[in-house]
């Protein structure tokens, strides 16, 4: 489970930071992106970031669960 939640900790930050770049590459200047304040930012990026990692939580659930099969040596 702490594999799970970095990973998706993980996520949340690159996507978050994905859509801060999307938004400066539009034409959007990096002080009209800061004027409305840090708290506004936060959460607004943080919502999008979030979303991002929703979507991918199926795929990173069915990834990591797969991940113990291979940590077991038989040895006959």
């Amino acid at each position: 489970m702490f594999i799970a939640f970095c990973s998706a900790l993980f996520l949340f930050g690159l996507s978050s930071a994905f859509f801060v770049v999307l938004y400066l590459q539009q034409g959007l200047s990096l002080k009209e992106l800061l004027e409305p304040g840090l708290i506004y930012n936060v959460v607004f990026f943080g919502r999008l970031g979030l979303s991002s990692t929703l979507i991918w939580a199926p795929i990173m659930i069915l990834s990591v669960a797969g991940l113990p099969r291979n940590w077991t040596q038989e040895t006959w």
